[in-house]
């Protein structure tokens, strides 16, 4: 069966150059050491699933900052986006930046190949226009309202399975220091529905209502519903109410009756974001960075069961970060088929790069069970 990515190469994200994962499989663990690129490798997928919207380049370079956590501290939206390209040591501290980022990949996703320009500009405020208005800011320097800003020009090229040869795409945008997340034209997506799930997310209300009333909005709620019970045979609903005008997620709960959704614990928060995620994903990808965060070790197993089928039942491609041996253990233990469902890939720093292994899941079960190797 064809997933929406066999393949993945990525020539140039971040730290990662020419990393390349073959033989990608229903369920690929992704596993290493700190700063092997891991949740790299989920952003290049991220980015992959709809490069021409301004929107998804931002929400993936602003994905390893808290929202809310220290706000101030965070870095702004243009310094995010650059760091997403291959930094230089040697180039020049005071000079403006530009660096490439490029990525491939084979398989049903119509997207084949991505590249990106970040290139920083110089422009200056013209007397009484707004902030984030291009027409307003000319790159030149002069004296006077001065301002940095960046061109991000993207390159794609998308084959459907309809199509001869593949067609040519491109659109760009620019980010100013300073300006506020805005709305952008020209937003376009692939058709591959894809969600991330970072570590802190299961801690924002409004990811939860949002995905929630996607869900309602698209007749999901009983698919969700039914995976929650897997979950936690005391949920048995959800529903979104308003008291005191304050727009809240509810669980119905068979003890405790119905209860906000911030009465429960993180290990349920994040479990949902999964239940929620799966039923509109079908032919799709979910990527969960840490998989094992915020869920207790006796719950692995039961949760990873229900993942591993979900992900089956709705034909969704998964792909996740871990730290934790016994979330590998659990996931080899949630898949008792014969066919090769969970493959593994060790990342590794070598020499300034990162380089990988792959395990097959047959492979994997070996070094675990049998030799009881820490495959991480």
């Amino acid at each position: 069966m064809s997933h929406p990515f066999d393949r993945l190469i990525v020539h140039h994200l971040r730290g990662l150059k020419d990393l390349e994962l073959t033989g990608l499989g229903q369920v690929n663990l992704l596993v290493g050491g700190n700063d092997s690129g891991k949740t790299t490798v989920l952003e290049a997928l991220a980015l992959l699933s709809a490069p021409l919207s301004p929107g998804t380049w931002i929400r993936t370079a602003g994905r390893r900052e808290p929202t809310m956590a220290m706000a101030r501290a965070r870095p702004t939206t243009m310094e995010q986006l650059r760091w997403l390209f291959p930094q230089q040591a040697s180039a020049l501290k005071d000079a403006l930046y530009e660096g490439t980022a490029s990525f491939s990949a084979e398989g049903a996703s119509p997207l084949k190949a991505v590249s990106a320009r970040y290139k920083e500009v110089e422009g200056i405020q013209i007397e009484g226009s707004k902030p984030g208005n291009e027409d307003a800011l000319r790159p030149d320097r002069e004296e006077g309202g001065e301002r940095l800003g960046a061109e991000i020009r993207i390159q794609a090229m998308q084959k459907k399975p309809e199509e001869a040869t593949p067609t040519a795409l491109d659109t760009s945008f620019t980010i100013w220091e300073g300006d506020s997340t805005r709305l952008f034209p020209g937003m376009s997506r692939t058709g591959l529905p894809l969600r991330m799930i970072s570590p802190h997310d299961h801690r924002t209300n409004s990811i939860f209502l949002r995905e929630f009333s996607d869900a309602r909005m698209s007749g999901l709620q009983e698919s969700v519903r039914e995976l929650l019970r897997a979950i936690d045979p005391r949920i048995t609903g959800l529903e979104i109410l308003a008291p005191r005008g304050i727009t809240m997620l509810f669980l119905q709960d068979s003890v405790a009756g119905l209860a906000p959704l911030s009465a429960f614990g993180d290990g349920i928060r994040r479990a949902l974001l999964m239940a929620l995620a799966i039923p509109s994903l079908k032919g799709g990808v979910l990527l969960i960075d840490e998989l094992e965060t915020a869920i207790h070790v006796s719950a692995l197993t039961k949760l990873f069961q229900w993942l591993v089928n979900a992900c089956k039942q709705y034909n969704v491609q998964l792909f996740a970060t871990t730290h934790s041996l016994e979330a590998v253990d659990a996931v080899l233990g949630a898949d008792t088929t014969a066919e090769e469902d969970v493959v593994g890939y060790r990342l590794e720093r070598t020499e300034g790069r990162s380089v990988v292994k792959r395990f097959g899941e047959g492979m994997l079960k070996r070094l675990r069970y049998e030799r009881g190797l820490d495959v991480r």
